[in-house]
């Protein structure tokens, strides 16, 4: 694989973690018996299309609206995609909007990547066909969401029977969390519910594959960022113990969101 590197997590359960640009956000791949459910569909069809290589794919689930979770989504043409209701809507006009703006500074980039310019080019928005408002199940998957912490709506998939948890944009590994579309407040509480959960392999949205204390250091760095806001304002430095996390842009950004300077 060029845009995923496939990560075996349990039996019959693969983490797809991002190998480049052009994926940006990791994916999950379980075997339901014959077919297969994919979680999260990447940034491009380009990179989508190694996921759906990977045999005869029943059902796509996304996560919430970011682009990085959805825009793979029309590679998937026999599949059902679900997500929640909120999260359908919300592809429908925020990510529009959002892709509409990434294609206009594109073609004001004299030095935009071809590569990238083609694979953007070519994303063409589909629109979840089911929704739902608290469960999903597939059998051995279970698609479940709390409400929202990182966006208005949030869903994660959890294989009690496996141990594995795929958090999307829930919990990151070792990268900044974005708040700026989110309920900061909510989220640690989301945090919570999820760590009473039946899991040990946590599949983060961005970052390698973690475990159960991936947990309490997403809730220590959304406490440390609500702090530091409070504290110091929009220009609190960085503490050393998050320098080498990735998104290093994010402690900024989360910063500016909540001392509204965004």
């Amino acid at each position: 694989m060029t845009h995923y590197r496939l990560e075996q997590v349990a039996d019959g359960a693969w983490a797809a973690i991002v190998a480049s640009d052009l994926a940006r956000g990791n994916a999950g791949v379980v075997d339901l018996g014959g077919e297969l459910l994919v979680f999260d569909t990447s940034w491009t069809p380009a990179a989508a299309r190694e996921l759906a290589g990977l045999g005869p794919v029943r059902w796509v689930a996304n996560s919430h609206w970011h682009g990085d979770h959805v825009r793979g989504n029309q590679v998937f043409e026999d599949a059902t995609i679900v997500s929640t209701r909120a999260t359908r809507e919300l592809i429908a006009t925020r990510d529009a909007e959002r892709l509409a703006g990434l294609r206009q500074e594109l073609e004001s980039t004299e030095d935009a990547p071809p590569e990238l310019v083609e694979a953007v080019a070519e994303i063409e928005l589909r629109l979840p066909d089911e929704v739902f408002d608290e469960r999903r199940s597939f059998g051995r998957a279970e698609l479940v969401t709390y409400g929202g912490g990182h966006t208005e709506s949030d869903a994660f998939l959890h294989l009690a029977d496996a141990g594995v948890l795929f958090a999307a944009d829930l919990v990151l590994v070792r990268n900044h969390a974005r708040m700026a579309d989110g309920y900061p407040d909510a989220w640690p509480g989301i945090l919570d519910r999820i760590a009473e959960l039946d899991f040990d392999v946590l599949v983060p949205g961005h970052g390698e594959v973690g475990g159960r204390a991936d947990l309490d250091d997403l809730r220590a760095y959304l406490a440390d960022v609500v702090a530091a806001a409070e504290e110091h304002g929009a220009d609190a430095p960085i503490p050393e113990r998050y320098r080498d996390w990735g998104f290093e842009s994010g402690w900024e950004r989360n910063l500016a969101f909540l001392t509204g300077r965004s």
